[in-house]
């Protein structure tokens, strides 16, 4: 049996990478997008480890969740904040935030009034000192998933017809839509891991989006998927303009999901956002 959202969990730290300065690096919290658990994330983590920054990831209760209803993107804001950011601000840390895809939405609004700008200010100790977004949704108030979509799925989304409020993880064409061009081992692997998805959570409006927050100017920076099947090139490009604040953009030649398909290029790219952001 699958474990629930709140067991299901990545993360490592110094002590596992034996680097003498990860206590002082910042730790990456990743957000998975929707379908997608920490476990498709493992190749970035397992560099990033070993360079010496700590990772903590969780999955969100919207994913394989037993109460499809009852969850919503504000329970996937929430649970971020409250089990993945707070957990490591509260004992100091320097985090950078990285979200995939859906997951931007809820991390947007999870991550306001945690940087570390903010928090130094109020003589607190952490804080996020970054944001990087993957092929990520840069949603504002009251938007959802769906509503970005047009009001509609792509042909490629399935209904589960036993269960018609979960969004199957068997999405027609997964391969194409997610993992283009990843290698077909690797992208069956993948697949084998995608779980059902919550319509509830993909169709609920988003909060506030610390994203937005001018502390965050010179630290806001984005993964550009130029072949991506998924969120297409362009909608991230509009995305991107219509957030109408400037964004740090790496165009990756790759489908939606680089963290398989090109993890050394990505891993680099973090660890370099890092170095800046010191």
């Amino acid at each position: 049996m699958l474990s629930s959202a709140r067991t299901l969990t990545h993360t490592s730290s110094a002590s596992e990478t034996g680097s003498q300065t990860a206590a002082v690096l910042p730790t990456f919290a990743i957000v998975p997008g929707a379908w997608h658990s920490p476990a498709h994330w493992d190749l970035v983590v397992r560099d990033l480890n070993r360079a010496g920054y700590p990772t903590s990831s969780k999955r969100l209760p919207g994913v394989n969740s037993p109460t499809p209803t009852s969850v919503s993107t504000t329970t996937d804001a929430l649970f971020i904040r409250n089990n993945v950011l707070l957990p490591l601000i509260a004992n100091g840390k320097d985090v950078i935030l990285v979200a995939h895809s859906y997951g931007g939405m809820p991390s947007g609004a999870a991550a306001a009034g945690l940087s570390k700008a903010e928090r130094t200010a109020a003589g607190q100790p952490g804080g996020i000192v970054g944001l990087v977004w993957v092929a990520a949704l840069i949603a504002h108030p009251g938007d959802s998933l769906k509503a970005l979509a047009g009001g509609q799925y792509g042909s490629w989304v399935i209904i589960d017809v036993r269960n018609p409020v979960t969004l199957s993880s068997q999405a027609q064409g997964p391969k194409a839509i997610f993992y283009g061009d990843v290698a077909p081992p690797v992208a069956e692997h993948a697949i084998s891991q995608l779980m059902p998805q919550s319509e509830n959570v993909l169709s609920t409006p988003t909060g506030t989006q610390a994203w937005a927050e001018a502390c965050y100017d010179g630290r806001r920076a984005y993964a550009h998927t130029l072949l991506d099947q998924c969120i297409p090139s362009v909608a991230q490009s509009g995305m991107l303009a219509a957030s109408a604040v400037a964004w740090d953009v790496h165009s990756f030649d790759t489908s939606h999901s680089p963290f398989l398909s090109q993890p050394a290029q990505l891993s680099q790219t973090l660890i370099s956002l890092a170095r800046k952001w010191q």
